[in-house]
Parts: C-alpha cells; sequence; structure tokens
C-alpha cells in the first residue's frame, strides 16, 4: 500500500529492521506518531500491520484492556472476558431452591433472607421445617 507503514516494534510501533531485530527508534519516541497509539501497541500484543490499519486491530484484539460488559467494574484484557465470566459477581445465577435468577452478588442474601422455597424451621420450635413462603401459615 502506497504510504502504508508496517507497525511491528512494541516499543515505538516503527517497523522492525529486515533482520528482525528492533529499529533502533526503539530507544527514542517517534513525533510522527501520537503517544496513545504507541502505548496502545505495547500491551502484549504481537499484531503486526500498517499504521492506518491499527484502530480496527484494536477492535477485536484479545490483549486490550476492556471494562467488564456485566458492570463489576473491573477491566480486564479481552481475551480473558470468558474466563472472568466464570468469576465475576455480576454473572448470572440461579437459586438452586426457587430457581429465579439473579446477579451472584445477591445470591447470599436471597437465600438467607428472601427465597420462598428456602427451607426454614419453625419459629415456635415445633420441630418442622418448610419453605419460607410457607412458614406464615403454619404458625396461623
Amino acid at each position: 500500500l502506497m504510504g502504508a507503514r508496517d507497525v511491528g516494534c512494541r516499543h515505538s510501533g516503527k517497523p522492525n529492521d529486515d533482520d528482525g531485530a528492533r529499529s533502533s527508534a526503539c530507544d527514542s519516541t517517534s513525533a510522527e506518531e501520537p503517544a496513545a497509539k504507541r502505548q496502545r501497541v505495547n500491551n502484549g500484543c504481537s499484531w503486526t500491520g500498517a499504521l492506518q490499519e491499527l484502530d480496527g486491530h484494536l477492535g477485536s484484539c484479545g490483549f486490550v484492556p476492556i471494562p467488564c460488559p456485566l458492570g463489576c467494574g473491573a477491566r480486564l484484557q479481552r481475551r480473558k472476558l470468558k474466563e472472568h465470566s466464570v468469576c465475576c459477581p455480576k454473572r448470572r445465577v440461579e437459586c438452586e431452591h426457587c430457581h429465579e435468577g439473579m446477579p451472584y452478588e445477591s445470591l447470599e442474601e436471597h437465600v438467607a433472607v428472601l427465597c420462598p422455597m428456602y427451607l426454614v424451621p419453625c419459629t415456635q420450635k415445633c420441630g418442622q421445617t418448610m419453605p419460607r413462603k410457607q412458614l406464615s401459615a403454619h404458625l396461623s
């Protein structure tokens, strides 16, 4: 591509020399490229390509940090989303007692206080255990 510049060096965004060694520009800052683009390239990704293709690459690059799509506040590399989705406090889970869906972070309180199907002992100490939703009728 006429006028296209290859981005290769993780340190400066400058192309590698033909022998694969880092270019001498690795040791200095280039005034030709915005600092933000140089910094984004230095994230562990080994992608190389024309500078004008960098923004397109960053839209799918697994090494780009992004916020958790579930809204927990974590920032993680795109490639680690699947791993994070199994431990995110905002992940959706189902209560094993009533089968209601909710964020994981709400499950403990739901079971302890709200779940209508959670088995609770009679507060009058009659020895019976019943789903929480039946307790008031039992006590009447």
